[in-house]
Formats: structure tokens, sequence, C-alpha cells
């Protein structure tokens, strides 16, 4: 038995990605429809590498049509890089104020501790 007689037909994919060099290359992708060439493209190259997935159009299994995904503004990937900055500085000023609760916390037992064993 052959997997095409119980699988459906998959179509040729182009992602589109950047790669750590700042350049940006190409590779094919089969899947069933867009989305899961695209989820498939996340997984392998991530989320915020993958620039976009169109139908290969020298494939002629399917004619779906075209979805991409479009590249984020410069402006926006800076607001949202000044946005996911802040998240961190709150997220350690929360951790540092636990941290100082706690040392204030034990430099309050030990001196109980120590004035339970004075007053022996």
């Amino acid at each position: 038995m052959k997997c095409s007689e119980i699988l459906p037909p998959f179509t040729c994919y182009r992602v589109f990605v950047r790669l750590k060099t700042g350049m940006s290359g190409s590779t094919l992708v089969f899947a069933e429809n867009v989305a899961f060439a695209r989820d498939l493209a996340f997984a392998l190259y991530g989320s915020k590498n993958v620039v976009s997935v169109v139908v290969n159009e020298e494939s002629d299994q399917t004619n779906e049509s075209t979805n991409s995904i479009k590249p984020p503004d410069p402006a926006k990937q800076h607001i949202q890089s000044l946005r996911d900055q802040a998240k961190r500085y709150r997220d350690m000023a929360k951790q540092e104020q636990a941290r100082q609760k706690i040392q204030k916390a034990t430099q309050t037992l030990a001196q109980a501790n120590r004035s339970r064993n004075n007053a022996r």
C-alpha cells in the first residue's frame, strides 16, 4: 500500500527565513495546507525567523491560494522590544523585592534565636 493511497496529497510550500547572519534564505516544506506548513516552519526555524510561507509555483500538485506572513515593521519591532525589556525589568524588580524580604526575615529570625538563646 502506498502513502498516497491513504493520505491526502501534500502541497509544496516555499518558506523564506531569516538567517543568523542577517541574510535570508528559502526552503521547501511539504504539508496538507498553508497553516500546517507555517506551523512546521515555526517549529523548525522559530516564529520570529519565518518571513513568509507561499505555495511553490514550480509545484503543480494543487492550486491553493497563497498565504504569506509579512515581516514586522522595524518601528513595531522596536516598540515590542522595549515592551519586552520593560517586562523583564518589572520581573527583575519583583524578584529583588522577594529576595530582600527573605533576607530581612532571615535576619529577624536569626536575631530572635540569638535573643532567645541569651535569655536562657
